[in-house]
């Protein structure tokens, strides 16, 4: 089984019950700040990588109502995160004004499903390992967020990303939300596979 293959297996197993059925709970997905790193009008496409090196990623999200946990069609879904090194494309005090690497934004099928293909983000002083997630979709309220990953999933990664000596950990981290952390699988060599499930309120 090749690489693809085997991250969407992951991701698809590890979706199973995210979203719709009698038994489902959508609690709405709690708001974070967008942070300083924000680009408006980011490229409409699934890998989002742009060449950048670093452990593959494939981030599966899926966006449904937080009231009914029926799936949201057509809802945007705008994704940011930093480099291996810690560092984010598009500014000039990193060196990357005009670059627009690990930035993408998908609109979300019938399903309420969308995935963009990655890396896994590196660490910078003060933050750990995090996902910035905007979604817009007609008739709810903007939703502007950070994921986030496992513990054993940081742990696994860190020693391979260089950007710092000491990487924050979650509990470190003053944003860090439990609530907000993916599930996650998958190794290094394979790369990891990683979803969740936003809930939009009207």
């Amino acid at each position: 089984m090749n690489r693809r293959r085997f991250l969407s297996s992951l991701a698809a197993s590890a979706a199973v019950g995210c979203a719709g059925g009698e038994s489902a709970v959508c609690p709405e997905t709690g708001e974070q700040i967008e942070g300083p790193y924000y680009l408006d009008a980011q490229a409409v496409r699934i890998d989002i990588t742009e060449g950048k090196s670093g452990i593959a990623l494939s981030l599966r999200l899926t966006v449904v109502d937080a009231e009914t946990c029926a799936p949201i069609a057509d809802a945007v879904v705008d994704v940011w995160h930093a480099d291996a090194d810690g560092v984010y494309s598009g500014y000039a005090e990193m060196g990357t004004e005009g670059e627009t690497f690990l930035r993408g934004v998908q609109l979300t099928t019938a399903s309420g499903a969308c995935q963009l293909e990655t890396i896994f983000p590196g660490f910078y002083t003060g933050r750990t390992s995090h996902i910035h997630v905007a979604v817009r979709a007609e008739g709810y309220r903007e939703l502007v967020t950070q994921l986030y990953f496992s513990r054993a999933a940081i742990t696994t990664v860190a020693p391979d990303y260089p950007a710092i000596d000491e990487y924050t950990t979650n509990i470190e981290d003053g944003y860090y939300d439990a609530d907000n952390e993916m599930v996650t699988a998958g190794d290094n060599a394979a790369g990891y596979a990683a979803t969740y499930t936003l809930s939009l309120s009207a």
